[in-house]
């Protein structure tokens, strides 16, 4: 049955009225008519048994009632990549279940991101969680600058180890080869043998 994220504002009592995009969704793009059935999420765990009337944009929601199951918060703190690269970090996220998403601002983010943006990622949000078809949906945080630790400074990241540490060389009393000395043969000495 299909799912759909829908705000606290537009429920009246047992009247779910529909937003001018979610009506377009629903009647246009699913072809949902009056007497269709859908379920109602508000994004924090409560869900509704909807069932669209004649009347454009209303639905009558019913109250479900769901043991959820118990489930860690998990907040991502990610530094935002370029261009567009955000996007499916939200929709996956929202897939596997984190409950916050905190975008960071690092050193080599390329541009400041807007509030339409932020929107655009809350939005995301939404329809991946009617799609996995989670009853609550995430937070995506305003972009904020790289976390500070309880000093109030920034945190340094300590010099990776190497993996397989070179053993030492071996003791040796020279470790450069002996030096080359002139001798005292002289190379007319020095001829082959003949056998």
């Amino acid at each position: 049955m299909q799912r759909l994220v829908v705000g606290a504002n537009q429920l009246r009592g047992d009247q779910l009225w529909l937003t001018v995009e979610q009506q377009h969704y629903l009647y246009r793009v699913l072809r949902l008519t009056a007497g269709s059935q859908f379920i109602a999420l508000d994004g924090q765990g409560q869900h509704w048994l909807a069932q669209l009337e004649p009347e454009p944009g209303l639905a009558i929601a019913t109250p479900q009632t769901v043991s959820p199951r118990p489930r860690p918060e998990i907040t991502l703190a990610i530094a935002l990549p370029k261009g567009n690269g955000f996007d499916p970090v939200v929709r996956q996220a929202t897939e596997l279940g984190v409950s916050r998403l905190q975008p960071i601002l690092s050193e080599r983010t390329l541009q400041q991101p807007s509030a339409a943006r932020l929107l655009r990622w809350q939005r995301i949000a939404a329809e991946a969680t009617e799609q996995s078809e989670r009853l609550q949906q995430p937070q995506v945080l305003p972009p904020q600058d790289r976390p500070a630790n309880q000093d109030g400074h920034a945190p340094t990241r300590p010099a990776p180890a190497p993996a397989h540490p070179r053993p030492p060389p071996p003791a040796t009393p020279s470790t450069q080869p002996p030096p080359i000395t002139a001798t005292s043969a002289s190379a007319s000495s020095i001829r082959p043998q003949s056998s």
